[in-house]
């Protein structure tokens, strides 16, 4: 591991004392911004960090804007092909293909705090800051049904609801694609239902539409296909308030609440980082004393509202949900890619200089500190983001479902979840890490190729000065024209 530390500091060395020669020299002090710089083998934080030494804040800016604003749609494209490969392999292939008919009469019967984890069914659609949370909120409430946001298509089933269930089906092409799934909420239990279970109060029925004729892996192919899992707007207003901790307190979760999904990113982040063939054990489960007391620490601070960014003590934030919302004004789907990145990056720089107003006894240093740390945690929070997805009500449903469908037992909380399955989840996970890791490497490489350049660049240079010099000794009085080479 020692080896590893040091292979680490000989990068980003070399990497500095390259730029010092082409006389651009680093921007900040290597040993406190670098805390990848250590034996972790966490991939993720040290590509980031190459670009703090590779580049400048706008280059980091700029490769996190063209990953949230040009690159989401692939990587939406790549993470759903993930989630098809895993669920039919790792659990669909198992099931019973006679199961589909039960599927379409009596379905399936899952409490909806099974699904809905971090109780985001509380959130309203309604709200003034729904958008942070939500998508494709526009229509009137009655309307919402219609919603291409899964999510707020659920929250309808739960709130409102259709009598004998509500249908979802693909938008906006509902005539082209069939009918998938017809959805119930059953508020106050009944007791023993079709499938022979008793079932609690609030609880989701979930049926195949009965006119669906395909088999249950083409189910869920076209359910994946179906459900939109990334708006730019909310992902990136999510990413904001994963590094603020603004979101919390506007929908209202418990502290246990926070604190479970600050040990689910914990659990995941150490999946992400884990190596070929290395063996998973309860390891990746539990913390230490430190680790834990921190993260519930924390836990308390954001239901309190007054959580603290956890890399610069000497700056407290207070960014707000509605803060957010404002920044991020004006950035839909009418406005062209280049206007999104630009709404983007004033939100950044808007968002950054909101917490800081509010500590003027701060340094420089450490105001430009915590703005380089704050852009940067941006991508690592995006990934996490991204892999939490996994455990939304739109992704972890269908998930629950093939399960039980297996004869397992879902009823338990989302830890014991990736425990029971983690070739699933592991898998999956790895494969997000590995789209946003090849979309980071791609521009690494591109600045990486554009240093060497410069570098070889600089070298022709300093030879043919030598070989001008060499030249004037031995003629003196010939005038010799040194033509320059821009670097």
């Amino acid at each position: 591991m020692a080896n590893l530390q040091q292979q680490k500091s000989d990068v980003f060395g070399t990497i500095s004392a390259f730029k010092t020669l082409l006389n651009d020299y680093p921007k900040f002090d290597i040993s406190s911004l670098l805390p990848s710089i250590n034996t972790s083998t966490n991939q993720l934080d040290f590509v980031v960090d190459l670009f703090s030494v590779l580049g400048s804040i706008d280059d980091l800016k700029n490769v996190i804007s063209n990953i949230m604003i040009q690159y989401i749609d692939y990587v939406e494209l790549a993470i759903k092909e993930i989630l098809k490969v895993q669920i039919k392999e790792n659990i669909a292939c198992n099931i019973n293909p006679s199961i589909m008919s039960d599927m379409k009469t009596c379905g399936v019967f899952i409490p909806l705090r099974t699904i809905d984890m971090f109780n985001l069914m509380r959130k309203s659609p309604l709200d003034p800051d729904a958008a942070n949370f939500y998508f494709d909120v526009n229509p009137p409430s009655d309307n919402f049904i219609n919603s291409n946001d899964f999510n707020v298509f659920l929250w309808y089933v739960v709130n409102q609801g259709c009598n004998g269930g509500c249908v979802w089906r693909p938008i906006p092409n509902p005539n082209q694609t069939p009918n998938l799934a017809v959805i119930d909420f059953i508020e106050h239990s009944s007791g023993t239902v079709c499938t022979g279970e008793i079932i609690e109060d609030n609880t989701i029925n979930f049926k195949i539409y009965p006119d669906y004729a395909k088999k249950l892996t083409d189910f869920n192919s076209d359910f994946i296909d179906s459900v939109q899992l990334f708006d730019k707007q909310q992902l990136i207003a999510q990413v904001f308030g994963k590094v603020f901790g603004s979101l919390d307190a506007s929908i209202n979760r418990t502290q246990d609440e926070i604190f479970l999904e600050g040990q689910l990113n914990a659990i995941i982040d150490n999946l992400a980082n884990c190596t070929v063939n290395e063996t998973i054990d309860d390891s990746y489960f539990t913390f230490d004393n430190t680790t834990y007391n921190a993260m519930l620490r924390e836990a308390e601070l954001k239901k309190s509202g007054d959580f603290q960014y956890s890399k610069d003590e000497n700056i407290t934030v207070n960014i707000t949900s509605q803060d957010i919302l404002n920044a991020l004004n004006g950035l839909n789907q009418t406005s062209d890619l280049v206007q999104q990145q630009d709404i983007f990056s004033n939100a950044i720089d808007s968002l950054i200089n909101n917490a800081l107003q509010s500590n003027p006894q701060a340094s420089t240093a450490d105001k430009f500190n915590f703005r380089v740390n704050i852009i940067k945690s941006l991508i690592t929070e995006l990934s996490s983001l991204l892999t939490m997805s996994i455990m939304t009500p739109k992704v972890y449903l269908l998930l629950i479902i093939n399960l039980k469908l297996l004869g397992i037992d879902v009823d338990y909380d989302p830890i014991s979840f990736i425990k029971n399955n983690i070739n699933l989840v592991s898998n999956i996970v790895g494969g997000i890490k590995d789209v946003i890791m090849d979309k980071l490497m791609d521009t690494i490489v591109s600045m990486a190729g554009d240093l060497a350049l410069q570098m070889g660049a600089l070298a022709v240079k300093e030879q043919m000065k030598k070989y001008m010099s060499i030249l004037q000794s031995l003629v003196p009085s010939i005038p010799v024209q040194v033509y320059s080479i821009n670097v």
